[in-house]
């Protein structure tokens, strides 16, 4: 997964493009990815782009369910228009936008620095879409480093 001009592409392992999305958010503003972090359990990818309230998950499991943007009736039934999940971009709706963040692939999880949030990292939840938590910064946490400094969990050192 690469920047190549004004579009995100992503290659397989011999080089030839197998996707490629405009770097363009829901209401068409241009970004620039400031992290891509592949999240290998998930087989997806998560991109979080400068000044954007959304970061993407774009699945690369050729199982992956169906992405339901906007009002769904009832998923189970069908009972909306739906996108593939395959290569399918999943947006994500950011409070604020992020200006660093940190996956661990063993959990559904992102951390994100939140541009103006001061002290706390965002934990957003990928199958629920949402932020779930905050956790403070600590400069000497065990976490490793987002933005020049390092996270604390809970009473002791990090994992």
């Amino acid at each position: 997964m690469r920047v190549d001009g004004a579009d995100l592409v992503l290659h397989d392992d011999a080089g030839a493009v197998q996707a490629r999305w405009p770097l363009r958010d829901a209401d068409g503003r241009p970004g620039v990815p400031i992290a891509i972090c592949r999240l290998q359990p998930r087989q997806s990818y998560a991109v979080v782009v400068g000044g954007w309230h959304e970061l993407w998950e774009i699945s690369t499991d050729p199982a992956a369910p169906a992405i339901f943007d906007g009002l769904v009736h009832d998923y189970r039934m069908g009972e909306a228009i739906a996108r593939p999940g395959y290569l399918g971009l999943r947006r994500i709706r950011l409070l604020q936008p992020w200006t660093a963040a940190w996956a661990d692939g063993r959990v559904p999880w992102l951390l994100g620095a939140e541009a103006g949030a001061g002290s706390d990292a965002a934990v957003l939840h990928l199958d629920v879409r949402r932020v779930v938590g905050r956790l403070p910064w600590a400069p000497d946490g065990g976490w490793p480093a987002i933005a020049g400094r390092r996270f604390a969990w809970g009473s002791g050192p990090a994992p």
